[in-house]
């Protein structure tokens, strides 16, 4: 009920900013600490959540894809 309302009672420490749920406030203040839990395998680069690291992967998808065309015809 809390989104239809607009009520946003768990607020940053840091910079004041309200928020509908607490591990929405948990995602953002890694934000502030710079945490980065979910890192990419391929290039290291980090991520607050899973679903952007998800999405993240989606480009290295597709590189390693043409690599491996590129790959099997100098063979």
């Amino acid at each position: 009920m809390k989104i239809h309302t607009g009520e946003r009672s768990n607020s940053c420490s840091v910079c004041g900013k309200g928020f509908v749920t607490r591990s929405i406030l948990t995602e953002h203040m890694m934000s502030h600490t710079g945490e980065r839990p979910h890192s990419c395998s391929v290039c290291e680069k980090g991520y607050v959540t899973m679903s952007n690291l998800t999405q993240h992967m989606r480009i290295h998808m597709g590189r390693c894809h043409i690599v491996a065309v590129v790959v099997e015809k100098d063979q």
